[in-house]
């Protein structure tokens, strides 16, 4: 605990005092328990020592692996996917560990059983008593870190109805509060249409593109960012993949604060809420999402489907279709995601309707990954350099090969992040103080040239709005949060997530905060909004994506009467209505 707290930068005397504290407090406890009966103070003890050992160990892994302890992201990742993951990065290691683990329990468990047995009445005293001292040291416990991530994760907070955030927050210029549903969009096509590509890369932030200390590191993609950025600077909306991915889609900032009502459970998924491949769709294009994980992951899939994507092909497609992680390495690889997506390119290049391709990489995910295809980077042998150098001459390949082809002639391609790298101690460093720089690329390759953009800041929500304006599409949708950074109009240099805001360049490191009395939404943003007001507005956009999602019903079928089902058929005939008989059984 001494080592995390070092590596987040928050060992102090007081903070060693309290880890100090928390460990006499366990080890009475272990003490106090040989005083109960000999069967039961056993088990008692090797479930307590086990149990520590055990969040111990979870939460050194997430400070390496992200920087942060427990939070509503370590419930996200949870599943079998992230099993699945887990094992094809760090399969020796987990190995080499879970046997550490039990070598080092076993022997705590035999040195504590041989603890001299207090008498009962000092043991039921010490019993009583550590649990205080043990409090008392909350701060620094792991244990109790977990506790209050799971009490938020599960937890309902009672909060306002949407009607009334909505008259709170409708003369703010920071979100938009009367957005189209998705049944009432229209969109029509140019006369000229564009397909698009849209190149989510994996955990690549604008600052590890050219990092003055890794000189080199990614120049194909360095060329790309000067000339071909109309935006100074994109502020990322999201910390981990699926919140990239919703937030820049639907321009806005979906809930990742929840676990029984989450996304990541196939709820809220804003089904009604127009998003990127949503108005395209209703414009006429095909839209065709490419990854190299698993779809279920996080929700992932369910999210696409419900918002425009024809087609979806993960992990468990290309194991359908006889691809497979190459060695040391997690899902589909890059060079073979890459290559079906030239193929599926190749399918449809002909075609009158055009199309979108989305591709979401996987390479440059921690620890980072290389492939056979790709040259070593010569000033340095650590694999998430690597593994940056080599998807940087991937995609550079990749869109040598789609300008050969006469792709490009036709098409717009926009290269972005998921989100920045992870602020854990590999990261840092590798890259110090550029970790906490949150800005992502936003390269726009058009056929006719260089763009123009009207407003030189921008945020991950604004990718959305953006895209239709860059591919020219006459729409009536409304994003909560994404302004188009095309067309002319006054917004605001403020961009808002989770964990901090952006506000003329300036990095404001503001959570949200509960306040006992709600204060007015700002009509004007000379001045950062306060975490009471950012509190507010979450709960806004809770709402919003609630009230714009299918809500789950349960069926009684007690009653014999019959249920009228709507099913998604296709998209000129949105819904099938199929009247179900109950029956009973006998």
């Amino acid at each position: 605990m001494i080592y995390a707290a070092g590596v987040l930068q928050t060992l102090t005397l007081t903070a060693t005092t309290t880890i100090a504290l928390g460990a006499a407090g366990i080890a009475l406890l272990v003490y106090a328990l040989r005083g109960v009966g000999r069967r039961l103070g056993s088990l008692c003890i090797i479930a307590l020592l086990s149990t520590c050992l055990l969040v111990r160990l979870t939460y050194l892994g997430l400070i390496q692996f992200s920087g942060a302890g427990f939070n509503t992201e370590f419930f996200l990742h949870l599943g079998g996917d992230s099993a699945v993951a887990a094992w094809h990065m760090f399969g020796l290691w987990l190995v080499v560990g879970f046997t550490a683990i039990g070598c080092y329990l076993l022997l705590s468990c035999t040195l504590a059983l041989r603890l001299p047995r207090p008498r009962p009445l000092p043991a039921l005293a010490l019993i009583l008593t550590t649990p205080f001292l043990i409090f008392s040291a909350r701060a620094q416990l792991p244990e109790a870190e977990l506790i209050s991530a799971s009490h938020t994760v599960l937890t309902p907070t009672p909060i306002p109805g949407y009607a009334q955030l909505r008259q709170h927050w409708q003369n703010s210029p920071l979100v938009e509060t009367q957005i189209t549903p998705k049944t009432q969009l229209h969109a029509t096509l140019p006369d000229k249409p564009q397909n698009l590509i849209l190149v989510y890369l994996e955990s690549v932030g604008l600052p590890v593109i050219s990092p003055p200390q890794w000189p080199g590191l990614m120049p194909n993609l360095e060329k790309l960012v000067a000339p071909h950025s109309p935006a100074d600077s994109m502020y990322a909306s999201s910390f981990i993949t699926i919140e990239g991915i919703v937030n820049t889609q639907c321009g806005t900032l979906f809930p990742f604060d929840r676990g029984s009502d989450s996304l990541a459970n196939g709820q809220q998924l804003g089904e009604n809420m127009p998003c990127l491949a949503d108005v395209l769709t209703h414009a006429g294009y095909q839209n065709y999402f490419l990854g190299g994980a698993g779809l279920d992951f996080a929700g992932k899939g369910n999210f696409l489907r419900a918002h425009g994507f024809n087609k979806t092909l993960g992990a468990s497609y290309w194991h359908e279709q006889g691809l497979e992680p190459r060695p040391g390495t997690w899902g589909i690889s890059d060079p073979d995601l890459f290559t079906q997506a030239s193929n599926l390119i190749k399918q449809h290049q002909r075609d009158e309707q055009p199309y979108n391709l989305t591709l979401l990489t996987i390479g440059s995910h921690i620890p980072g990954f290389t492939y056979d295809e790709c040259q070593p980077y010569d000033k340095n042998d650590n694999p998430f350099l690597n593994a940056l150098h080599c998807s940087d001459q991937l995609l550079a390949s990749w869109l040598d090969e789609l300008n050969a082809l006469g792709v490009l002639d036709d098409t717009t391609v926009i290269i972005t992040a998921d989100h920045h790298v992870f602020p854990n101690p590999q990261m840092k460093d590798l890259f110090g103080e550029a970790v906490y720089d949150r800005r992502v690329p936003f390269v726009v390759l058009k056929p006719e040239g260089a763009v123009q953009f009207n407003s030189s800041v921008g945020g991950g929500y604004d990718l959305a709005p953006t895209t239709l304006d860059l591919l020219g599409i006459d729409h009536n949708a409304k994003f909560s949060m994404g302004r188009s950074l095309v067309t002319t109009q006054d917004r605001p240099f403020h961009f808002i997530n989770r964990y901090g805001d952006y506000v003329n360049d300036v990095l404001l490191s503001r959570s949200t905060g509960s306040c006992e009395q709600p204060e007015p939404a700002p009509h004007n943003l000379d001045t950062p909004i306060s975490a009471c007001q950012k509190h507010d507005l979450f709960n806004f956009l809770r709402r919003q994506v609630e009230h714009f999602s299918q809500q789950t019903q349960v069926a009684s079928c007690e009653q014999g009467n019959s249920i009228a089902v709507r099913y998604i058929s296709d998209d000129k005939q949105p819904y099938i209505t199929v009247e179900v008989k109950a029956s009973h059984r006998a």
